[in-house]
C-alpha cells in the first residue's frame, strides 16, 4: 500500500528529487508539514513495503545450470497431467521433437496389391476426412495386426489391386471413419467391407466436444505411445506414407483402451448397435444423393434477386443516396450519423436490427434485404456449386458434428434450408425426380423434443394430452392465458418449445415482443402449471454440476467444462445442460428409427429408399405405386422405434417435389 495519502505523482517527484526512500527520510525537514507527518507516522509501513517490492538476488539455489538442460518432455506424465486438468489443446500443440524416450520405428512397404490373410486389419486413408467427397485420395495405409506389418498402396494402384479386392471382404476392419472408408472404397470397386470399429465415432462418444476430430487431436488425447522421432512438429499430415501408416498403428494399438472406456461409461451398446450400423445407412444415402435441378434453382434465384433489387431501390429512395448495404461499417455510419437511431456501441447484425424495427421505416426494409441476400447467397449460390452431373446433391452427413448427437450435413448443408418463411420453402420446388413415377416422401416426428421432455420429466398433464391426441399448445394456452384461441395458442407454442430449448425470460420477451415482467410472469406460471418440468431440469443441472456431464435416455453423454466459468457462461451452460438430455434423446430416437426403417425397407418388396434426413425429418424416394404402403410401413416403424411414456407421432406426405411433400 505504501505511505497513505502519498499519491503516485507526489511519490515520483520525491524519488526523482531525493533518489531513494532512505534519502527522503534523511530530508524530511524539507517536506511540507503534512508530508512530514505522513512519512513519520508510517515509517515502518513504508520500509516494509519497500522490502516487499525488492527483488532479492542472494537466494541460495540447490541446483546448477547443467541440471536445467531440457532433454525432452515425458509424454506419458504430460498427457496424464493435461488430461486431468483438461488442457487438451496443449497436448496437440506440444511439438513432437520435444518428446523424449526410446521410440519404436514403424517400417512399411509400398505395394501395388496386397493379399489379406490376417483376421483383423486397420486402414487409414491419406485424405482430408472433413471433405472426403471432394478431396483427392493420395493413398491407403493398411496394418496387418497379427503380423504387425504395415503397407501403403497409392491411389493409382488401388483400383487394380485384385488380390486386395478378393480378400479384404473376408477380414474384420478397424478404421478412423467408417462412412468415409465405405464411400471412397466403393468408388474403387470394393464392396461388402466388414468394418467393426470406428476410432473417430468411438472418441466422439467419449467426449462429444471432438467435433469432426482430426486424427492428431484424437490420438494425442488417447495415446500412451510415442511416435517415431522423425515425425516432426505435428502428429500427422497428408502425403506422407509413414505418417499415414502410423495412424493405422494407433487405431490398432489403442482400440482395446477406447473400447474399455466405452464399456465403463455404458456407451458400448450405443457405439455397436446404433452409431456403427448408422454409418452404413448414411453411406448409402450419400451415394444415392438427393435430386436438385439447376434450372429451377436458378429461376428461384432470379425471383429472389428481383425482390432483393426492389427492396434495395426502396432503401436507396428513403436514404436519398446509395451505399454498400453489405458493408456493416457504411450501414452503421448511416444509421448513426444520418438517422441518429443507433449509437457507436450498437450492432447492425440481423437480430439486432429486428430489435429496433420500429425506430424508422428503413429498418424493416433492411431486414427484408438481409433475408433475400441470405437466400441468394446461402441457398442459391451455396447449393449450385454442389449439384453433380446426375442432378443431385451428395452431401456429407456428419455423425460427429454436434455435441448433442444430432446429425448435421455439409457440401451442402441441408439444415440451412429455412422452414419458417415461405421464400425459404419455395426453394424446395427445385428438389424432384426426373422420372415422374417417383415421388419424394417426407415423414417427420411431431414435437418430438416436447414429447421426450414430457416422458423423461413424467409430466402427467402433457403425457395424457399427447397420448389422447390432444393439442398440447391449446392445453398450455388455456392454463396460462385462460383461452386457447388465436394469439394465445401461438404464444403457448412459443413457450412450450422455448422451455425445451432453455429459453430465458429475455428470450421469451424478444420472441413474443412483450415486456420483460410479462415474460417472467409467463415462465413462473408455466412452472406452476407443469412443476415436474422444473424439478426435472433442476435435477439434470445439479447432476451436471457435480459430474460435469449429462446423459440421454440411451446413455449418450455430453461433457460440460463450463461449471467453473464466468456467470454469463454459466447461464449459457445451464441452458445447454438442461436441454442436452432432451435434444440428445430425440437425436438417438431418430438414429434408432433410421436403422429400423432401413431394415424393414430392405426386407420388403417396396420400391422405396431413404435418401436424406434433416432435423427430425426423414426423406425417401418412392415409386407412385408404393406410396401408400411405404408411408404406412415407415410411419409405423418410426412411431414404434422406441417405447416412451408418451406415444410418438409421425406426420408428412408424398409429392412430386419436396415442397409438395411438406
Amino acid at each position: 500500500p505504501g505511505v497513505p495519502n502519498i499519491g503516485e505523482k507526489t511519490a515520483t517527484d520525491l524519488i526523482l528529487k531525493y533518489g531513494s526512500l532512505k534519502e527522503i527520510y534523511n530530508h524530511l525537514n524539507e517536506l511540507t508539514p503534512r508530508q512530514q507527518n505522513l512519512f513519520e507516522e508510517n515509517k515502518d509501513l513504508a520500509f516494509h513495503c519497500y522490502e516487499m517490492a525488492t527483488i532479492f538476488k542472494n537466494v541460495p539455489l540447490n541446483f546448477d545450470l547443467k541440471s536445467l538442460e531440457f532433454n525432452g518432455t515425458d509424454f506419458d506424465n504430460f498427457t496424464k497431467f493435461a488430461n486431468k486438468y483438461e488442457l487438451r489443446k496443449i497436448i496437440v500443440k506440444l511439438p513432437q521433437n520435444f518428446k523424449k524416450g526410446n521410440v519404436e520405428e514403424i517400417s512399411y512397404k509400398e505395394v501395388k496389391d496386397l493379399e489379406i490373410k490376417d483376421e483383423e486389419i486397420s486402414i487409414f486413408m491419406d485424405i482430408d476426412y472433413k471433405d472426403y467427397q471432394y478431396d483427392p485420395l493420395l493413398g491407403v495405409a493398411i496394418h496387418l495386426i497379427q503380423k504387425n506389418e504395415f503397407f501403403y498402396i497409392k491411389t493409382e494402384d488401388l483400383g487394380n489391386a485384385v488380390k486386395l479386392k478378393e480378400t479384404i471382404s473376408k477380414t474384420k476392419i478397424n478404421t478412423f471413419d467408417k462412412k468415409a472408408l465405405l464411400n471412397i472404397f466403393d468408388k474403387f470397386g470394393f464392396n461388402n467391407l466388414n468394418v467393426i470399429y470406428d476410432f473417430m465415432i468411438a472418441s466422439y462418444l467419449l467426449d462429444s466436444a471432438f467435433k469432426n476430430p482430426t486424427e492428431d487431436m484424437v490420438l494425442a488425447v488417447y495415446s500412451k505411445s510415442l511416435p517415431p522421432k522423425e515425425i516432426g512438429n505435428t502428429l500427422f499430415s497428408s502425403n506422407n506414407f509413414k505418417r499415414t501408416c502410423l495412424v493405422t498403428y494407433y487405431i490398432s494399438s489403442l482400440k482395446e483402451k477406447v473400447l474399455n472406456e466405452l464399456k465403463e461409461k455404458n456407451l458400448l451398446e450405443l457405439f455397436e448397435k446404433v452409431e456403427l450400423p448408422l454409418s452404413t445407412i448414411l453411406f448409402k444415402m450419400e451415394k444415392e444423393g438427393f435430386p436438385l435441378h439447376k434450372k429451377e434453382l436458378l429461376e428461384f434465384g432470379d425471383e429472389m434477386n428481383s425482390k432483393l433489387k426492389d427492396v434495395q431501390n426502396q432503401i436507396f429512395d428513403l436514404m436519398g443516396k446509395e451505399i454498400n448495404l453489405n458493408s456493416p461499417k457504411q450501414l452503421k455510419e448511416y444509421l448513426k450519423d444520418d438517422l441518429h437511431i443507433i449509437s457507436e456501441k450498437d450492432s447492425t447484425a440481423f437480430d439486432d436490427l429486428k430489435k429496433i424495427s420500429d425506430r424508422h421505416p428503413i429498418i424493416p426494409l433492411l431486414i427484408q434485404y438481409r433475408k433475400y441476400a441470405k437466400i441468394v447467397q446461402t441457398y442459391v449460390n451455396g447449393f449450385l456449386i454442389h449439384i453433380r452431373p446426375d442432378n443431385k446433391v451428395h452431401c456429407v452427413f456428419n455423425q460427429t458434428g454436434t455435441e448433442t448427437g444430432r446429425l448435421s450435413s455439409n457440401n451442402p448443408n441441408l439444415q440451412n434450408i429455412s422452414v419458417r418463411d415461405e421464400e425459404g420453402k419455395l426453394m424446395r420446388k427445385a428438389f424432384y425426380y426426373e422420372d415422374e413415377n417417383y415421388l419424394i416422401l417426407s415423414l417427420d416426428y411431431s414435437a418430438i423434443e416436447l414429447r421426450v421432455l414430457a416422458s423423461m420429466a413424467e409430466v402427467s398433464a402433457l403425457i395424457n394430452a399427447f397420448n389422447n391426441n390432444e393439442d398440447v399448445h391449446s392445453l398450455t394456452a388455456q392454463k396460462l392465458f385462460g383461452t386457447s384461441e388465436g394469439i394465445a395458442r401461438r404464444k403457448a407454442k412459443v413457450v412450450n418449445f422455448g422451455i425445451v430449448y432453455g429459453m430465458s425470460a429475455f428470450g421469451l420477451k424478444e420472441e413474443l415482443e412483450i415486456p420483460l415482467f410479462e415474460a417472467n410472469r409467463i415462465i413462473q406460471e408455466f412452472d406452476l402449471t407443469y412443476p415436474e418440468i422444473k424439478k426435472y431440469l433442476t435435477t439434470v443441472y445439479e447432476g451436471a454440476k457435480q459430474n460435469h456431464f449429462v446423459t440421454t435416455l440411451f446413455n449418450r453423454r455430453r461433457v460440460f467444462r463450463e461449471t467453473d466459468s464466468s456467470i454469463s457462461s454459466l447461464n449459457y451452460a445451464k441452458r445447454q445442460m438442461e436441454n442436452a438430455t432432451i435434444q440428445g434423446t430425440a437425436a438417438d430416437i431418430l438414429k434408432i428409427a433410421m436403422i429400423k426403417v432401413d431394415e424393414v425397407l430392405s426386407n420388403s418388396n417396396l420400391d422405396c429408399s431413404m435418401v436424406s434426413t434433416i432435423h427430425d425429418e426423414l426423406l425417401f424416394k418412392v415409386h407412385k405405386k408404393d406410396v401408400e404402403a411405404a408411408t404406412s410401413l415407415i410411419k409405423n416403424t418410426m412411431e414404434n422405434a422406441v417405447q416412451l411414456k408418451v406415444k410418438l407421432k409421425v406426420e408428412g406426405g408424398a409429392g412430386r417435389t419436396w415442397y409438395d411433400a411438406k
